[in-house]
C-alpha cells in the first residue's frame, strides 16, 4: 500500500511490512510515524527521514533529491535539442557517403 495517498495511523510496537512510505524530497519526517518505536520490513522509505527508535529489515532508505519541473523541462529540451544535432550529423554523413558513392564532389556553400 502507498501510504502517500491514505490516511493511516500506527500504534508504537507495530511491524510493517511491504508498504511504500516514499517522499518526494529527501530527509522528509513523517509525523504519523515519528517517535514510536516500529519495525518496517521489505519497506519503500526512500527520502524518509529514519528514526533511531525503529528496526529496518530488508527496505530501501535510499535519500535522492528529484528534479524540479523546471529542471526536467530543461532536460527535456537539451535532450531534443542534442537529438536534433545528432540526426543532422547523422543525415550529413549519409549524404557525404551517397556522394562518394556517386561520385559526386559535394559543393561548397
Amino acid at each position: 500500500m502507498n501510504w502517500n495517498r491514505h490516511p493511516f495511523e500506527v500504534k508504537d510496537g507495530d511491524t510493517l511490512k511491504r508498504h511504500n512510505f516514499a517522499q518526494r524530497e529527501p530527509g522528509t519526517h513523517i509525523p504519523e510515524l515519528d517517535g514510536k518505536k516500529l519495525t518496517f520490513v521489505d519497506c519503500n522509505l526512500q527520502n524518509v527521514a529514519i528514526d533511531p527508535l525503529w528496526t529496518v529489515k530488508g527496505c530501501l532508505t535510499v535519500q535522492k533529491a528529484w528534479p524540479t519541473d523546471a529542471e526536467r523541462e530543461h532536460c527535456h529540451k537539451v535532450t531534443k535539442l542534442e537529438g536534433v544535432k545528432a540526426m543532422q550529423e547523422h543525415l550529413a554523413e549519409q549524404c557525404a557517403e551517397l556522394e562518394a558513392d556517386l561520385g559526386v564532389v559535394p559543393k561548397e556553400i
